[in-house]
């Protein structure tokens, strides 16, 4: 946990590039509203949703390995969690490695591990688990080089979340991938709203207002005072270790 103090004010993240802060600060008149998270990993180390979990918000997880799907059925009741991936057909595929790093992309897979997952599209997901007239104020993605599949599996003419943030960079890398998918989005009525080295934010055009709402991690930290919070280490408890995080963090909130 890194730990900076000024007279500025406070700010939690649970996501090193700031992913939750940047979306916070755009939507924070939202109240309970919807997200869907695509490579949702950890409910809470590298999330970009626990923060807003916590506001009140609730949404649909996609995480096709089966630990880090464990970890968000018992950490989010509220939510939809779904140990599955998403693509652009209906038809299970493998999933190599078992780490943040897993991929169905098998020319960039790293771990020897494979597993065989269920892969849906995005639309019959949310034909499926979003509610009637409910809208999806983000949906980020983050699936190592599986992103253009998961785009071909959503139909934006009928489901148009109002904010996308997709990992645009190989994985381990600064060498940009969004050449292969951005097209689909720019084709629909969505703009560029913010590059952040790692990640592409992209809003509907139906809520450019919102467009300059926008600033980078870097310009995030001027404004506040940023505790990132992460797992100590790959094999600590978890419960116990979250709870710890809390008490510190309370304390230091609530002196």
């Amino acid at each position: 946990m890194s730990v900076v103090f000024s007279m500025k004010g406070r700010a939690v993240s649970y996501n090193g590039d700031l992913i939750d802060l940047i979306l916070l600060h755009v939507l924070k008149d939202i109240e309970e509203g919807t997200y869907v998270d695509v490579g949702a990993n950890d409910p809470w180390d590298t999330s970009a949703t626990k923060i807003f979990y916590d506001r009140g918000w609730s949404g649909i997880n996609i995480e096709p390995l089966k630990e880090c799907h464990d970890l968000l059925e018992t950490d989010r009741p509220r939510d939809l969690n779904l140990c599955a991936g998403a693509g652009n057909c209906e038809t299970d595929l493998v999933l190599y490695g078992d780490s943040q790093l897993a991929t169905m992309d098998r020319t960039l897979a790293s771990g020897k591990t494979q597993t065989i997952v269920k892969v849906m599209p995005l639309t019959k997901i949310l034909d499926e688990h979003l509610s009637k007239g409910k809208e999806v104020h983000f949906c980020k993605i983050d699936v190592e080089g599986f992103e253009k599949q998961v785009l071909e599996g959503l139909d934006l003419n009928r489901y148009r979340p109002w904010i996308f943030v997709i990992e645009s960079t190989a994985p381990c890398s600064t060498k940009p991938t969004f050449d292969k998918w951005e097209h689909i989005l720019t084709d629909n009525g969505y703009v560029l709203a913010l590059d952040d080295v790692y990640n592409r934010y992209y809003i509907d055009k139906a809520h450019i207002d919102l467009k300059e709402r926008f600033v980078g991690k870097e310009r995030l930290k001027d404004c506040y005072d940023v505790f990132v919070v992460t797992r100590a280490g790959p094999d600590s408890p978890y419960r116990p270790l979250k709870d710890t995080v809390w008490r510190i963090w309370n304390k230091i909130k609530n002196p």
